[in-house]
């Protein structure tokens, strides 16, 4: 068949595969689809030569011109898989002048260590036959030996050896001896010993094989013995402090444990903590004899972990009901509550320990045990959908509509999961079917959004309601964002198999995300209702969602393209900006009452405008990594704003350092790290005050951490520039077109020597006229004229010292007049808002916030023009921080007289409307202290008005722009550069003289 005539087979072969994917699974059809398709315009070499048989590698490669460097690392990638005949033939193909450079080609990147790990003996021959060097090592500091040693493959090891490789140590100062040891080798163990590799060697950790070996996945007694005899000494500790004993342990290797504890510590005892660690884990793992064996050793019976957890915590974890008995018969506190408020009953429960559960009650435990999430027993029993356990509890007197401090009800956590059976069970105990939680969901609205049908089956018979309306048509809610499917075209036939991949839509690049399961699969109408109703410049914009034709109807989101972030190629100043313009995306979120959940490096992405941007809801993981959660996700509590920012304190470390917060290789050995409230030192490149803001993140009492509303006030202060000559005082050095800008345009320059700065000119005015002005703004018996104020005493005590100066620096006079210059425009714009005290008090919170970022910009004024700070005025954060608790109450409490306030019904209107903007778009700006009063603070809002604010109301307050530096005009009105929520826009502000023109601005 000729190419011709090949394309309106390939034609319908595409369409085959993008609208029936499930054929896709079928051997014989792939086999026959391959016969002819020509898979090269999809594939990069590298891929090619890893997934793909010579024949196809041949038509990749024939595709273009690759250099050097990808020739290499496709014959790497080749190596993994064992493809011998794809490395000969890509060694084979000459060079730019027609030669072929076998050797060259296999001296580079090591391809040898890549075969040798996986035992591929056939091509590690041809490799060394063809100039390979045995004991080169790979980009990782890893030669062969190590890899085949690592992944236990004797005939690899003995191979080369043979050939002359060394038992000398890798990059990271690990010999084959320990990758032997790690993967409980014992006979290569034994062959590198008697070829005479060093037993007692130890890596840069100081760890030994011992270390390794006792804590290897597979047991292997025999191997810890072995070295045990060879002479390793079982009380060597390593960096951590930690001997073998402690791996053991936390790899349940118990046969390794006795064995360490009868035989190798004859002399010196054990360290506490690795006997604490063994205490619990034998607890853990319904080993008692182990349990009485450590605590006739010694060990403290009622002992508890950094996390406050005992030995009954994880026995009743895991359903050790012999442990369990036994360390309640030692008087084992059973009341105990970890960091976390989790109590035995609450473990038992969660984890469905029906047996143990009873052996916990009838000793006293109690049925009423929440944790910090507010969760009893009955929550997490019917959380994990465990009906025998749930229906003890009702029967001990359990609260069956008790709520979380999401206002979730166990019946809510079993809809949530789906557990029917659960459900209905709670329905017949009498749950409440109706109960919206703190979201106004109910049961079963969380059922619909997560595709759980027999749940919402079931919940709309008990409750007389017919359900979903659209459950026959679920898109028909969502019509606005459907996207025609012809109208999305994928860059690889593939991609509905796949989690992302690019595309267009009506010619503009995409991003298709999918989540691999049908359209009422588990959070896919979640997402879509949440991800739909998100508008914010650092979050991935969605422009819809479309669905094959086919019976199937497989959904699949469409959204902006984006890049990975790579931090390699960013320098320091670039990567704060862009973590603060993340920040102010994951702020937005939360102000949205949207828990991210599942943060990780990979969530920042770059746009085509190079923005920084938060992925929502990447299809990636829908679970968190274990290297990148916070320490109370790790127990079972949901995921929370709290949550959310200890991960992203993680993230922070990781895209400034270039390097994760944790060093560990192992995720075990990281959750440890995590849920023993370990954070590593601050790294090289990060301030001691940069690091102050981690730690104050990654606090390991959720309650004890900032809120993404002050880690974006904290962050906005460390990306400004340290130089006044860059950033004027209050500049972002990430903004293209900062409206600020033209301010400095505005500063008369001042001709030295200055008798009186309080002339210099500012725009449309001077320095002391905008002094007096301020001054004026100030004097209001509310809480943020006082903080305005406090703003006011330290601008007058510089206007001093500047006025002291002989002669007075024109430069810095300039700077000082922008800040002037800034802070009366905000105040201008924040006392304008509405005519009554309510109105303003709404527009506090913007108002603390600015005076938060302009106190920074005096702050480094002071610096940068060298002035003194020997007055108490200066010494503002303090001061600040009381004064901003005061205003959150001061605004809620502002509700219960608010008729007192207001005149009439249109400036009650006006106040009700600011207020329930604040309310309802900035709830996590508020303490977690002040959840009451905001939650009356609502009531009382719907109370006195059934008005909701349109979705696209945004108040005057919130935006930032220079009325007099527009950038364009027409009939319409002007346009103004400016920010909103710090995040840079374009501000129209248009003429609404007719009906017409406000019909208009209404349609827009």
């Amino acid at each position: 068949m000729t190419s011709e005539e090949q394309q309106p087979l390939l034609a319908s072969v595409q369409v085959v595969c993008r609208e029936a994917p499930t054929l896709m699974v079928e051997p014989q059809l792939v086999r026959r689809i391959e016969a002819f398709l020509d898979y090269s315009s999809q594939y990069w070499l590298h891929k090619a030569s890893r997934d793909l048989p010579l024949r196809l590698v041949k038509r990749v490669f024939a595709r273009k011109q690759w250099d050097r460097d990808d020739v290499v690392y496709s014959i790497g990638q080749a190596a993994f898989e064992g493809k011998l005949d794809v490395i000969q033939w890509l060694c084979a193909q000459p060079d730019e002048s027609g030669n072929a450079q076998t050797r060259e080609l296999l001296t580079k990147d090591n391809p040898l260590s890549a075969a040798a790990y996986y035992g591929h003996l056939e091509v590690m021959k041809w490799f060394v036959e063809n100039g390979a060097q045995v004991n080169q090592s790979d980009d990782e500091g890893s030669p062969a030996l190590m890899s085949a040693a690592g992944r236990g493959h004797f005939a690899a090891v003995q191979w080369l050896v043979e050939q002359g490789a060394h038992f000398n140590e890798d990059g990271e100062g690990d010999a084959p001896l320990h990758g032997a040891a790690t993967f409980g080798s014992l006979d290569i163990v034994k062959y590198l010993v008697k070829k005479g590799a060093r037993v007692d060697g130890k890596n840069e950790g100081g760890k030994s094989a011992l270390h390794y070996a006792a804590g290897a996945a597979e047991e292997c007694v025999e191997l810890v013995q072995f070295l045990l005899d060879n002479g390793l000494n079982p009380s060597d500790t390593d960096e951590l402090g930690r001997t073998a004993l402690y791996y053991a342990s936390t790899a349940q290797n118990f046969g390794v444990v006795e064995v360490l504890l009868k035989s190798g510590f004859q002399v010196n005892r054990p360290p506490e903590a690795d006997l604490s660690r063994a205490y619990l884990e034998a607890a853990k793992g319904d080993r008692l004899s182990l349990v009485e064996h450590l605590v006739e050793y010694g060990v403290d019976v009622h002992y508890t972990n950094f996390q406050g957890r005992n030995a009954l915590h994880e026995a009743a974890g895991t359903g050790s009901v012999s442990v369990v008995s036994a360390l309640l018969g030692r008087g084992v506190d059973l009341h105990q509550t970890d960091k976390f408020g989790v109590t035995p009953v609450l473990e038992a429960s969660r984890h469905g320990r029906l047996e143990v559960l009873r052996h916990l009650l009838e000793a006293g435990g109690s049925i009423s045990d929440a944790n910090i999430a507010g969760q009893t027993a009955l929550h997490l029993s019917a959380l994990g959908g465990h009906k025998d356990v749930c229906e003890l509890l009702l029967e001990c007197g359990a609260e069956v509509n008790c709520c979380d401090k999401r206002g979730w009800t166990p019946l809510h956590s079993a809809a949530t999961a789906g557990h029917t059976d659960v459900v209905q069970f709670l329905i017949t105990s009498g749950a409440s079917v109706g109960t919206e939680n703190t979201s106004g969901q109910t049961a079963q609205a969380l059922a619909e959004e997560r595709g759980h049908d027999d749940v919402v089956k079931c919940l709309s018979e008990r409750s007389n309601t017919a359900g979903n309306q659209n459950a026959s048509d679920p898109f028909a809610e969502y019509k606005e964002h459907l996207l025609h499917s012809a109208e999305v075209h994928f860059n690889s036939i593939a991609t509905t198999v796949q989690d992302s991949s690019e595309g267009s839509w009506l010619d503009s690049p995409i991003e298709v995300r999918l989540k691999k399961q049908k359209w009422n699969s588990k959070g896919f109408l979640e997402t879509l209702k949440q991800w739909s109703r998100l508008n914010h410049p650092h979050i991935v914009k969605l422009y819809g969602f479309s669905h094959s034709d086919n019976s199937s109807k497989e959904p699949y989101f469409v959204c902006e393209a984006t890049t990975q972030l790579l931090t390699t190629e960013a320098n320091l100043r670039s990567l704060w900006d862009i973590v603060y313009q993340a920040a102010l995306g994951l702020q937005y979120l939360h102000d949205r009452n949207i828990v991210h959940g599942t943060l990780y490096l990979g969530s920042i992405v770059i746009s085509s405008s190079g923005v920084a941007k938060i992925a929502v809801f990447d299809g990636c993981f829908d679970t968190y990594l274990p290297w990148c959660t916070a320490p109370e996700i790790l127990v079972g509590l949901p995921a929370s704003f709290d949550s959310d920012v200890y991960v992203f304190g993680l993230v922070i470390v990781d895209v400034i350092s270039g390097r994760g917060m944790w060093k560990f290789k192992d995720n075990n050995e990281t959750q440890d790290a995590i849920l023993s409230g370990e954070l590593l030192s601050k790294p090289n490149n990060m301030t001691p005050q940069q690091w102050d803001l981690i730690e104050r993140m990654c606090c390991y009492n959720p309650a004890d951490r900032l809120s993404m509303t002050d880690v974006v006030r904290e962050l906005e202060t460390l990306t400004k520039n340290h130089s006044m000559d860059q950033d004027a005082g209050f500049k972002d050095s990430a903004e293209h077109h900062d409206w600020l800008n033209a301010i400095d345009d505005q500063v008369a320059e001042v001709t030295l020597p200055c008798l009186d700065i309080g002339h210099a000119r500012v725009g449309e005015s001077t320095v002391s006229r905008l002094l007096t002005e301020i001054d004026a703004m100030c004097k209001g018996p509310m809480t943020i004229d006082s903080m305005n104020r406090d703003v006011y005493d330290r601008l007058t005590d510089i206007f001093n010292q500047l006025q002291a100066q002989d002669p007075p620096d024109n430069h810095i006079i300039q700077q000082y007049g922008n800040i002037v210059r800034y802070f009366h425009m905000r105040l201008e714009t924040t006392s304008s808002v509405g005519s009554s005290q309510a109105a303003r008090c709404a527009a506090s919170r913007q108002g603390a916030d600015d005076t938060f970022s302009v106190h920074g910009d005096i702050d480094r004024f002071i610096a940068s023009a060298g002035l003194s700070e020997p007055t108490p005025v200066h010494q503002w954060r303090d001061q600040w921080e009381s004064r901003r608790r005061q205003q959150q109450h001061e605004m809620l409490q502002k509700l219960e007289n608010l008729s007192e306030d207001v005149e009439d019904d249109n400036e009650r209107e006006e106040a009700l409307t600011y207020l329930r903007f604040e309310l309802s778009k900035h709830p996590t700006s508020y303490a977690p202290s002040k959840v009451g009063d905001f939650t009356r603070a609502k009531s009382t809002i719907t109370a006195l008005s059934s008005l909701k604010n349109p979705n696209w109301f945004i108040p005057a307050h919130e935006v930032q722009f220079d009325k007099f530096d527009e950038f364009s005009r027409g009939g319409f009105g002007k346009v103004y550069h400016g920010k909103w929520k710090r995040s840079e826009v374009v501000v129209k502000k248009v003429k609404l003289k007719t009906e017409e023109d406000k019909a208009a601005f209404l349609n827009e």
